[in-house]
């Protein structure tokens, strides 16, 4: 065991790096979901202008 101040510090490396992985894959799931949703559009006509 380390002293409670390393002690600490490992916590909160672990918290950040667990942190930036679930950001990455939510920020995955978030584009995935976002293209699926783009591709079960219609297809937007351009609008005539006129």
């Amino acid at each position: 065991m380390g002293t409670l101040n390393q002690e600490l510090h490992y916590s909160v490396e672990l918290i950040l790096k667990l942190a930036k992985r679930n950001a990455g894959e939510l920020l995955h799931d978030m584009k995935d979901g976002i293209e699926h949703i783009l591709k079960s559009l219609p297809e937007l006509e351009p609008e005539e202008k006129g």
